[in-house]
């Protein structure tokens, strides 16, 4: 019997959340906020955040429009947390690398503390030194 899956706090607490007194959060969103002009022809598209242990991300990518769905890519279970959100789905690694040709392409990428811990090995991925290297190209062949 494995680990319990991972459980998310209620979707709708993060949309509400005050982004001027969340620090890295708050830089984060402000970054977006001056970023949607460049990200035109993404808007609304259908977006992967990778590693998410709350939704806080998807949270700001649907609120703001730039995502009309999301699918998180996080290597524990997120398909039991409670108040799951429709526009947004689970990705664990080994969905994500099956059929990595004929899958569907993503309009853009958030990662948040996840591709620079590729390739140590802390997650049952091989040491290596090149695996931020090739997590990023991966992403870039599933782009649009």
């Amino acid at each position: 019997q494995g680990p319990e899956p991972l459980r998310w706090p209620r979707f709708d607490d993060f949309v509400a959340y005050d982004s001027e007194e969340l620090n890295s959060t708050a830089r984060f969103v402000a970054s977006l906020r001056d970023a949607l002009p460049l990200l035109e022809d993404a808007m609304g598209g259908h977006w992967l955040v990778l590693g998410s242990l709350s939704p806080w991300i998807e949270a700001i990518l649907l609120e703001y429009g730039v995502a009309s769905r999301v699918s998180t890519l996080e290597y524990a279970n997120l398909s039991s947390c409670p108040d799951r959100h429709p526009k947004i789905t689970n990705l664990l690694p080994e969905d994500f690398n099956q059929g990595y040709l004929s899958a569907e392409r993503f309009d853009g990428f958030v990662q948040w503390s996840s591709v620079e811990h590729s390739g140590l090995g802390m997650y049952g991925d091989e040491i290596n030194p090149w695996g931020d290297r090739q997590a990023v190209a991966q992403l870039w062949c599933r782009g649009r």
